[in-house]
């Protein structure tokens, strides 16, 4: 989809691989000053479906209105490349970005990562992988694929939108190329959880009790397992949305822009939350 420019600048299709066409990103900034802080965008999905400037991308532009650099990166999905390979993407997109920084004005000191849905998994992995992220924001991501079933369980619902990950037709076989009881050490990889170390960055999770696609205990458990971890009981925050489902990208964007603003030091603007 696209999208106007409105008082940005911007650099469309940058490839940073040369196996895809997926392997592209976009740059979004503000239309003068810099470097920015940036903020890595990666969307949603179900990993088989969804592009860098889908139907949710409008949502980062008030980023970009507000002094942010977004930078949206696209990955390979399930007919081209399961698990580990759209992680691989989105570092390696971070690392293009990185290089090639002081050419759009980007200040990589200051970055962080936001994703939904199947792209928050991909979100995690990042910002527990590449050491220049400092704040990574989660909307209704999957984060262990071993206990969603469970979870659904135990909460009285019953999944919309997918078959449960035991099935080799769920959105998680779709990532790792066939359902969890097949594919368990894949599963067992792509549960983010286990790269938790205790110089993780800042994390903020917002999940609404309603999802009926990934239960919302996906992210208050891995919030508890980062606070755990770090030994730093702030270091997680999530935000529940009473009866949300799963579409909310456009939700508390000023929580979102606070959350970025405190860790990627814009902190003289917290005064305007006040």
């Amino acid at each position: 989809m696209e999208y106007p420019a409105g008082n940005r600048r911007r650099w469309l299709n940058l490839a940073y691989g040369n196996e895809s066409e997926k392997q592209r990103l976009d740059v979004h900034t503000p239309p003068e000053g810099g470097p920015f802080p940036v903020i890595f965008w990666v969307h949603g999905g179900g990993w088989y479906t969804g592009d860098r400037s889908d139907r949710w991308f409008y949502t980062a532009f008030p980023f970009v209105d507000n002094g942010y650099a977004v930078v949206s990166i696209g990955y390979r999905l399930a007919d081209e490349a399961f698990f580990p390979a759209p992680v691989e993407d989105v570092l390696n997109g971070i690392k293009y970005t990185e290089e090639h920084a002081g050419e759009y004005g980007l200040d990589m000191d200051r970055a962080g990562v936001i994703g939904g849905s199947a792209g928050g998994n991909i979100a995690a992995h990042a910002g527990l992988t590449n050491k220049k992220i400092k704040a990574v924001q989660l909307n209704c991501a999957p984060l262990d694929f071993f206990t969603i079933s469970a979870q659904f369980d135990e909460m009285g619902m019953t999944r919309e939108g997918s078959e449960l990950p035991e099935s080799d037709f769920s959105y998680e076989a779709m990532y790792l190329g066939g359902g969890i009881l097949k594919r368990k050490r894949e599963c067992g990889e792509a549960n983010p959880e286990r790269l938790i170390t205790r110089d993780a960055p800042r994390f903020l999770l917002i999940h609404g009790t309603g999802d009926k696609v990934v239960p919302y205990r996906q992210s208050v458990d891995f919030a508890e397992s980062v606070n755990r971890v770090t030994n730093d009981k702030d270091r997680a925050k999530v935000i529940l949305i009473d009866g949300g489902g799963h579409d909310l990208p456009a939700e508390e964007f000023t929580a979102k822009l606070k959350f970025f603003d405190e860790y990627l030091a814009y902190g003289e603007r917290l005064q305007v939350y006040n």
